[in-house]
């Protein structure tokens, strides 16, 4: 009996043996014929997706430093404006004296056209007057002549 049972036990054993390679190679079979063609698409689309995601990243990546770029020469450019400004305010400040010591000078120079002026009229007045002691010193030297 035990042997039986035994040889029973070992031929069940053996079949079962038998259809799991059987279902090991209806496996395989539906794995190729079925299931690769989609694991194939679905590797495709994963890589296609990987590359849209990669290429976004990369555009993020470009924007951020363009982003960065923009920001330091807006920095750059805010300071060279300070700069500016503060030139700016001391070429007004500059102006201003200019203008100032150009008023003055302008003042001295009429102050001193007038002065000429007036050295000029006292000019004409002093030759006028010796004209006069000329012509008053001839008529006398006639009149002394005459009484000679």
């Amino acid at each position: 009996d035990v042997q039986l049972a035994t040889q029973q036990l070992e031929k069940n054993t053996q079949n079962l043996t038998d259809q799991t390679i059987k279902l090991q190679s209806q496996h395989e079979h539906i794995l190729q014929t079925l299931i690769a063609p989609h694991m194939v698409k679905r590797q495709l689309f994963q890589t296609h997706i990987e590359s849209k995601i990669q290429h976004r990243q990369d555009q993020i990546r470009q924007r951020q430093e363009f982003v960065q770029h923009i920001t330091e020469k807006t920095k750059q450019t805010q300071e060279e404006t300070q700069v500016m400004l503060k030139e700016i305010q001391q070429l007004k400040q500059q102006i201003r004296e200019l203008d100032k010591k150009e008023e003055q000078d302008d003042d001295d120079a009429i102050n001193m056209a007038n002065e000429i002026k007036a050295l000029i009229a006292k000019r004409l007045s002093l030759r006028n007057a010796i004209q006069d002691s000329k012509e008053t010193y001839r008529k006398v030297m006639e009149e002394m002549d005459m009484l000679e």
